[in-house]
């Protein structure tokens, strides 16, 4: 089957460009995959971070060309005539932004008008993270223009119902996130070394860019009740979309400096995955969620993860097995259940879970099925 993707790829450093870029791998081992990512994704005002791009970009083993320019209506006509000319038999479509909804209503309307092309909407939301009337305008004809789809969580599934009931939608596992980083391992004691964190200590993490709807500031209110009973450091890595002297100031006042530290930038693969190997436990405090790859992330380095109790997060987390899901913006309950990990040593009894649980992440032929469950029956 000859395959399109639309969407971003690596090098773009979002977490959507990653999914992309696996998928693509994944999918071009039984089919013929030609990406058409962005020469210009969004205006910089949109991205709040100090660069779209990774320094170093690897080589990628699919067809792909950064063909467009989200701000040129000109250009979208030419990446049309680009994308035609494949001859495609579908065409997967990330939507992530509403930002994105002119450029690709006219792309998706010029293919259902003058190519024979199938059109898969691979939703990594329906909501927007931060939601107002105008994201719900723009993404309606969007998804309108779908001929079915693809979502990562339950809940995405439940909000593209609410909108079209008879939507052709199925969710699909993603794939542990470790492939996509060149060196895979690296020793924990190398790791905690490099660090400067000792091998007896007690590590967690948190991951990811810091936007409010991640709930960081809750985590940061849960450290002194967890080192009332245990000694934890804790590590927040991702680059900063908000005040970040307002939560330096917290901490502070906490007092809480010696078992916090905070990484402010969007770190390499090869810095990432130090961070990796140096933890016993991912947390994820989130306010709300559609999905996160930092689950499967966490599996693929075998880590458990603690996560609130949101939609979008808990499909994928055995409570007591591969970590704990806890009620969100409640840093009491999350303390409780940071401390229970410590205390009674439940790192090497979630780890074999973890291990056992991260099977269902496998690339498989059924997981291309649900790629391609809206056309089988075409082909």
């Amino acid at each position: 089957m000859k395959v399109g993707l639309i969407g971003p790829i690596h090098p773009f450093r979002n977490g959507e460009a990653q999914s992309n870029t696996m998928l693509c791998e994944n999918l071009s081992e039984r089919h013929e995959v030609v990406a058409f990512s962005f020469k210009r994704q969004y205006p910089n005002f949109l991205y709040p971070g100090k660069s779209q791009l990774y320094n170093s970009p690897k080589k990628l083993n699919f067809r792909h060309s950064f063909l467009i320019n989200t701000m040129n209506p000109l250009n979208w006509l030419y990446a049309f005539f680009k994308i035609k000319k494949e001859k495609l038999d579908v065409v997967i479509v990330t939507w992530y932004i509403a930002y994105l909804a002119p450029c690709y209503v006219v792309l998706m309307s010029l293919m259902k008008l003058f190519s024979k092309t199938q059109i898969c909407i691979f939703a990594h939301n329906v909501s927007q993270h931060e939601e107002n009337i105008l994201n719900k305008i723009l993404t309606w004809p969007v998804l309108a223009l779908g001929d079915y789809f693809i979502v990562f969580s339950s809940k995405t599934e439940d909000d593209l119902k609410q909108i079209f009931p008879d939507a052709k939608v199925k969710i699909l596992v993603e794939t542990t996130y470790d492939n996509h980083f060149k060196q895979k391992v690296v020793p924990a004691a190398q790791a905690r070394e490099k660090l400067k964190i000792k091998s007896t200590d007690n590590v967690a993490l948190f991951f990811g860019l810091v936007r409010p709807y991640k709930g960081v500031k809750y985590l940061i209110e849960a450290i002194p009740d967890v080192l009332k009973k245990v000694d934890v450091k804790f590590y927040v890595v991702g680059e900063f979309w908000e005040d970040i002297k307002r939560y330096r100031k917290r901490i502070a006042e906490l007092k809480i400096e010696d078992n916090i530290t905070i990484v402010d930038q969007y770190v390499s693969d090869e810095e990432a995955i130090v961070y990796f190997s140096a933890t016993d436990l991912f947390v994820l405090p989130y306010v709300s969620a559609t999905y996160s790859a930092v689950i499967p992330l966490a599996y693929g380095y075998n880590k458990p993860v603690i996560v609130s109790d949101v939609l979008g997060l808990t499909d994928l987390v055995d409570d007591g097995q591969t970590g704990y899901i806890v009620p969100p913006q409640n840093p009491e309950a999350l303390a409780e259940k940071i401390v229970h990990f410590f205390a009674k040593n439940k790192q090497d009894e979630f780890v074999q879970n973890v291990k056992e649980k991260k099977k269902i992440f496998q690339w498989s032929k059924e997981k291309d099925d649900v790629v391609f469950h809206g056309i089988l029956n075409k082909l």
